[in-house]
């Protein structure tokens, strides 16, 4: 029987990303999300994330998904090889290509068709997916923070709310 997936990424290179967050609470009172906003850093002030050439993480959480598992999923994406290297045309990770890096919760990658309507029923709750999250965003922070001259680069981590 095949292994089930409890995490969905979406990874895509760009050249330059920006997330619009005015309208949103993207400043929570909850602890996760000061968590968030300690490692990505508050939105600039007109009200967008905006990141360098580098890359967009869109993450999901599905129901069964704990926080190891959210870890795994992080430093799987961190070691993808997407990115082109400057230094030759094969691809890289991120970290060592170097490049920023945008991450988005996206509760509609969990969706299934069923009919002519999406259901998000195999998603976590909000209150779980907020924290998978936040243990998402800090497992790629510590990862990457790991990975000698990212960091040095200028190279920076940006996260949307949940």
């Amino acid at each position: 029987m095949p292994e089930k997936r409890l995490v969905r990424l979406l990874l895509q290179q760009c050249t330059s990303a920006q997330l619009d967050l005015r309208g949103t609470d993207a400043v929570g009172a909850e602890s996760d999300a000061d968590l968030i906003l300690e490692r990505c850093g508050a939105p600039d002030d007109d009200g967008l994330l905006k990141i360098g050439p580098g890359l967009v993480l869109f993450v999901c959480f599905l129901s069964g998904c704990d926080d190891a598992t959210a870890r795994r999923a992080a430093t799987t994406a961190l070691s993808a090889r997407l990115s082109e290297s400057a230094a030759d045309s094969r691809r890289t990770a991120i970290t060592s290509a170097p490049g920023d890096i945008l991450v988005v919760p996206q509760a509609t990658l969990g969706g299934q068709l069923k009919g002519k309507q999406f259901q998000y029923h195999g998603n976590v709750s909000k209150a779980d997916g907020a924290r998978l999250y936040a243990v998402f965003v800090e497992a790629l922070s510590e990862t990457a923070a790991e990975v000698d001259g990212w960091s040095q680069a200028g190279c920076r981590i940006r996260c949307g709310s949940q």
